[in-house]
């Protein structure tokens, strides 16, 4: 689900690979405004609990995952900043694309870069939903990631464990 104004073109490219290599049905749904509640001014950022909430609220059924894709910048409990967040209770995930670009770190902006990140991430936050544990396989796919450098040395899939893991899931 977009949330606020997102590149159509990324959210259907990126619901069509991972319905395909997850072997999921994946909607797009209607895109919403950013719940302005989720907004915490002193930190101009979004609080991703919040957000993750909404998006509970949106679901169909309790069976549904959700996953909400964003622009703005996220934050969730003690932490400064996350490039993405989940709540595996309710089936429902957020990314933001803030940190996932590259002019965010002052270099200029290079599309490139951006979906690949993009998908790893919701590969994660999906496969996580479905059951999946974080892998300690650096170049896994569900690997934790500490920073981009992280995410842009993770492979585009799952490591050799984490597949007959998911095979068991599916």
């Amino acid at each position: 689900m977009p949330l606020g104004e997102v590149d159509y073109f990324l959210i259907n490219k990126l619901a069509t690979n991972l319905s395909s290599t997850l072997s999921i049905s994946a909607n797009i749904m209607q895109g919403v405004k950013i719940p302005p509640e989720s907004y915490n001014i002193m930190r101009s950022q979004y609080y991703a609990t919040v957000i993750l909430q909404k998006l509970e609220i949106m679901k169909s059924s309790h069976k549904e995952l959700m996953l909400g894709i964003m622009e703005e910048d996220l934050y969730a409990g003690e932490e400064h900043s996350v490039t993405s967040e989940i709540d595996r209770l309710t089936g429902c995930g957020v990314i933001s694309l803030m940190r996932l670009r590259t002019d965010f770190y002052g270099l200029p902006e290079n599309e490139k870069w951006v979906y690949p990140r993009l998908y790893k991430e919701s590969f994660k936050i999906v496969a996580r939903l479905m059951g999946m544990r974080a892998c300690r396989n650096p170049h896994c796919i569900l690997y934790y990631s500490e920073d981009m450098r992280d995410i842009d040395d993770k492979r585009l899939k799952l490591c050799d464990i984490c597949q007959r893991e998911f095979f068991k899931l599916v």
